[in-house]
C-alpha cells in the first residue's frame, strides 16, 4: 500500500493549512508527534486493520474539502 503514506502526507499538510499555520514548525512538530506515535505504539499498529486506516485518511481528507468554494464555482456558471 504504498498510497497510504502519501495520502497522510496530503492530508497532514491540508490541516495545517486550514488550520491557519503557515510555519515551517507546524510540519515539524506533526513529523516529531508522528515518530513519537510510532516509536511509542510500533507493535501495536501491525494489528490495526488497512481499511481502519484508509477510514481515517478518508473521513479527514472530505472534512478538508471547502464545499462552499464548489458551490461558488457552480453558481458562476
Amino acid at each position: 500500500m504504498e498510497g497510504l503514506p502519501a495520502t497522510g502526507v496530503f492530508i497532514r499538510n491540508g490541516l495545517n493549512v486550514k488550520s491557519g499555520t503557515n510555519d515551517r514548525m507546524s510540519g515539524a512538530l506533526a513529523s516529531i508527534f508522528t515518530v513519537i506515535l510510532q516509536s511509542s505504539f510500533c507493535t501495536s499498529f501491525k494489528y490495526i486493520p488497512m481499511v481502519i486506516i484508509a477510514g481515517i485518511l478518508s473521513n479527514t481528507a472530505i472534512r478538508l474539502i471547502e464545499f462552499e468554494k464548489f458551490k461558488m464555482i457552480l453558481v458562476r456558471r
